[in-house]
């Protein structure tokens, strides 16, 4: 719209008058004016041109009629639609090349995540030698995530390779916690080469040695056994400085030391934390504790138990420290004692939890004390503690062993009803139980229940199934048990070929059970994985 003639006539886009008698409306008008940008026919006149002039005219008319102040109005409200309009302007191209930056940080990262996969399929060094020279300037956030992403997964042989990956790249800078993080795991995964391997590498970057990076390498050794070396880098910390041993050193230490059996030069650490004035704290009390539990050493567990009431605040019993002595007196069978232990927690103050609770059903479950273990199990519930897996495995287990098929069945319905998920644990305990039964249509309906859901069975489970097919006499159901667990994920280990080679002897197939033998004699010989790469199928219960 257009002012024109300096009269209250106003033209539109499509060429009619209109006529404005009332000033406020005047002034809407003029508003909209400013607001819309008409364009120009020209291709070098702005379209911003028409707008200013239909502005200045605007606010020459209501100068001319009110004194100047509408005008001085109008004149600022179009200054700030000029500043909003370039502000957008420049906003959207803020925006616009943002957007194209980020765009290229996603497609480096696609591609540095294409390498890390590439680097993962290599087998020899020279081969990430060879690929160091084409790609050494990788987007440093890609390398990371997937080197923390192999570390959090205790991939070993992955993350060494993408630390080597990491190592080669223009831009690293050595930081401490990715070789503290990388050891910590080797420790974990009883890792000694790799772990010689990193530590000459952190020597080569020139990175100073520093008491967490001393005691992640010292547990390492502590882990694969290697006690000397161990012994001569606990001495060796002693004269680098500031790297001198703390308490986690020395409670690292003598987790080895009891692990060997070697309770004496315990005593001597513990003597020598005394002079350097390096104090015990619960950390290290419940690591002696545990160890001393394992060794049946109970005298020495009510020696250190004193130690810690005597301390220093830092020292005093927590629920840990329960715990792990409830389950040193509850695994041996000593249950008057664990229930004398028990009554003077309550009497310390100390409130259980449900990890407490577990380790006296378990222990009354093995006694088959199953009116306390009972009892203890509705107390849990009165004090609004849910049962966990831990807690129906454990009496699944128990009432397994004592042969007492309808409380399992009970307490297993129970499970499922609470929405508990079952385990690999929890139906190899009822096949197990079923088989000696020789209640072979239940280890069926067990075994439809498995196939049915999303449990993950693991070699262990497989084998009770097995073992099932084989008292049963079905041939046919164990070796179709037997190829599926060839064609899974999983791989059949020694027990596998012995049940399935004793069926086809007690069945008189001679060859059969000459091929299985040879199977496993060739299992027997080949090299064995070391136990941190073997993701051992062991302990289900962990609590």
């Amino acid at each position: 719209m257009l002012c024109v003639n300096g009269r209250d006539e106003w033209i539109s886009g499509e060429g009619k008058w209109t006529v404005i008698e009332d000033d406020e409306i005047k002034m809407e008008s003029i508003r909209l004016i400013t607001l819309s940008k008409i364009p120009s026919k020209s291709s070098v006149v702005s379209s911003v041109r028409p707008r200013v002039w239909s502005v200045r005219r605007s606010v020459e008319i209501l100068q001319s009629r009110n004194g100047g102040k509408n005008g001085q109005r109008i004149m600022r409200r179009f200054a700030a639609s000029v500043a909003a309009d370039n502000s957008e302007d420049e906003k959207g191209g803020w925006y616009r090349a943002q957007s194209k930056k980020d765009g290229g940080r996603w497609r480096a990262g696609r591609y540095a995540t294409s390498i890390t996969f590439q680097v993962d399929s290599f087998k020899l060094d020279q081969d990430i030698e060879k690929l160091l020279r084409k790609e050494s300037r990788l987007l440093p956030e890609a390398l990371v995530d997937a080197l923390n992403k192999r570390i959090r997964a205790g991939e070993v042989e992955k993350a060494m390779k993408i630390f080597e990956l990491l190592r080669g790249q223009e831009w690293y800078v050595p930081q401490p916690a990715q070789y503290l993080s990388l050891l910590r795991m080797l420790a974990e995964r009883k890792q000694f080469v790799h772990a010689s391997k990193l530590w000459t590498a952190m020597e080569k970057d020139k990175l100073p040695h520093s008491v967490e990076t001393c005691t992640a390498l010292l547990n390492v050794y502590v882990k694969c056994g290697r006690l000397d070396a161990a012994c001569e880098l606990f001495e060796r910390m002693k004269s680098i400085p500031d790297c001198s041993p703390d308490v986690y050193t020395y409670t690292v230490l003598m987790e080895g030391f009891l692990h060997a059996n070697e309770v004496t030069r315990v005593s001597k650490l513990l003597d020598e934390m005394r002079q350097n004035k390096i104090h015990q704290n619960t950390v290290t009390w419940n690591s002696l504790l545990v160890s001393f539990g394992r060794l049946g050493k109970f005298d020495l567990i009510e020696e250190a138990f004193n130690n810690m009431c005597g301390g220093r605040p830092d020292s005093y019993p927590d629920i840990y420290t329960w715990n792990i002595t409830l389950k040193s007196y509850g695994k041996v069978g000593r249950i008057r004692k664990m229930e004398e232990w028990y009554v003077k927690m309550q009497e310390m103050g100390a409130s259980p939890d449900i990890v407490t609770f577990n380790t006296l059903i378990r222990a009354y479950g093995r006694n088959q004390e199953f009116k306390k273990m009972r009892n203890v199990a509705q107390n849990m519930l009165s004090l609004y503690f849910q049962w966990d897996e831990v807690t129906f495995n454990t009496m699944i287990e128990a009432y397994g062993r004592a042969r007492m098929i309808e409380d399992m069945e009970e307490v297993y319905r129970i499970m499922k009803c609470k929405g508990v998920k079952p385990t690999p644990f929890t139906l190899t305990t009822l096949i197990n139980t079923y088989a000696r039964e020789k209640m072979f249509d239940k280890v069926e309906k067990i075994r439809r229940e498995w196939m049915n859901s999303d449990i993950r069975p693991d070699v262990i489970m497989y084998n009770s199934l097995l073992e099932a097919y084989r008292r049963s006499g079905n041939l046919s159901l164990l070796e179709e048990a037997f190829s599926e667990l060839e064609n899974s994920e999983l791989e059949p280990n020694e027990n596998s070929y012995v049940i399935l080679a004793n069926a086809y002897r007690s069945h008189g197939l001679r060859e059969k059970y000459n091929e299985v033998m040879a199977k496993l004699s060739q299992f027997r010989n080949r090299p064995k994985q070391s136990k941190n790469e073997g993701f051992g199928l062991g302990k289900r219960m962990s609590k």
